[in-house]
């Protein structure tokens, strides 16, 4: 008797002996085989942990255990929130980001504890709430499924669009620019829409047609035009007189009538004259026709006898010329 009293006083003082159930001593705890993973696996990183501390120990950052408790209790109200029936909703990957936010916070605090402090613009925290919003506002309409259109190969035409614009800013910003017609840019948006509309009718309607094969022999044929055609026959000139000759013969016979007269009539006032009338008409007998005629030409005034003349008279020397002609 009281060797079984004994022994059940021993088996009191082990409590993992006390979840053996007397009754079957083979039951195991609740869940026993289902955490049994996880303690093996906390028992394997346990052993990996102790190979590796060193032999001075582990290191832990500075006031660790006076921060301890306050860690714990936080963790546990935060336990006990997600376990609550309504849950706080808390962002995508926050407990993920939570180590870094926590770190640049922290070295918010230190930089502004600092003796230099960050200087930041005029009005800032004013004009904060503003320029977040129209952040917000901004990403909004980034984030849209239908944003902003812009036109077709705009971005790769925008280099060439740039620079053709700033070009324009330095001719502006010289000296002497460019002159513009008067009423140029009042005009300049009716004159762009003609413009527009002419080419349209253009790339809209084809242009003018050409047999077919006609580009293929065309040199060919220009070539052969060029050197078979036969220079143009150039036309003589038809010379015209001034005077006809029927006309020259009766002024001629005029000038030798008055010549002849003028010499008879000079002959009556002048004896010497009349003594050397037979020289006169010898001395104008030996002067060539040819000679009369050119003088006639040059400093005779035919045409002024022919217009004061008798016709009958010209008529008469005609004749009498022609029989001295003929004999």
């Amino acid at each position: 008797m009281n060797d079984e009293r004994e022994n059940r006083e021993w088996i009191n003082e082990y409590q993992t002996l006390k979840l053996v159930n007397p009754a079957n001593a083979f039951k195991v705890p609740e869940n026993y085989f289902e955490e049994m993973e996880g303690r093996i696996m906390d028992s394997i990183r346990l052993s990996e942990l102790k190979k590796s501390i060193p032999s001075e120990g582990l290191v832990v950052p500075a006031n660790y255990f006076n921060e301890l408790t306050n860690q714990i209790e936080s963790r546990v109200k935060i336990a006990e929130a997600l376990n609550q029936t309504q849950e706080f909703s808390v962002p995508e990957n926050y407990f993920d980001e939570l180590a870094s936010h926590i770190q640049s916070r922290v070295n918010i605090e230190e930089a502004l504890n600092n003796s230099n402090n960050f200087t930041v613009p005029e009005n800032y925290f004013d004009d904060l709430s503003a320029n977040i919003q129209s952040r917000i506002a901004i990403d909004d309409l980034l984030n849209k499924e239908h944003g902003f259109t812009v036109p077709e190969n705009y971005f790769d035409d925008l280099t060439e669009g740039i620079e053709s614009r700033l070009a324009i800013d330095e001719l502006l910003n010289a000296g002497q620019g460019f002159t513009v017609p008067e009423n140029y840019f009042d005009e300049l948006t009716g004159n762009i829409q003609s413009r527009l509309a002419i080419e349209e009718i253009v790339g809209s309607e084809k242009g003018f047609t050409v047999p077919e094969n006609y580009f293929a022999g065309l040199e060919n044929r220009i070539l052969q035009n060029v050197v078979t055609t036969a220079p143009p026959k150039q036309q003589k000139g038809v010379i015209r007189k001034i005077w006809s000759t029927s006309v020259f013969k009766y002024a001629s016979a005029a000038c030798f009538s008055l010549l002849i007269g003028g010499a008879v009539f000079m002959s009556e006032f002048n004896n010497k004259e009349i003594r050397n009338r037979s020289d006169l008409h010898r001395a104008l007998s030996k002067v060539p026709a040819s000679d009369i005629e050119t003088y006639l030409q040059l400093n005779g005034d035919a045409p002024t006898l022919m217009e004061n003349a008798d016709p009958n008279t010209l008529n008469t020397l005609s004749s009498e010329s022609d029989q001295g002609e003929i004999n």
